[in-house]
């Protein structure tokens, strides 16, 4: 767990891609920011690493959705 760490991954149903990162807050969550909107999110849905990361190979599950957040700015 290093907060400095962004690694790609993707919602596994939908191929949607972010980044994923800890905020250093609960070692049992993580955040997966910058999916587009038009990406379909629901609590329960798969996250597995993406094909674009250069340290995990493609398709490792890391976990499930616990919560979705909307940022109404960007």
């Amino acid at each position: 767990m290093n907060v400095n760490s962004k690694i790609n991954a993707k919602i596994k149903k939908s191929n949607h891609f972010g980044t994923l990162n800890w905020n250093g807050k609960s070692t049992g969550y993580v955040q997966l920011i910058d999916v587009p909107r038009l990406a379909s999110v629901r609590k329960g849905d798969t996250i597995v690493t993406g094909e674009q990361s250069t340290i995990f190979p493609e398709n490792i599950g890391i976990g499930t959705i616990e919560n979705v957040y909307t940022d109404e700015e960007t």
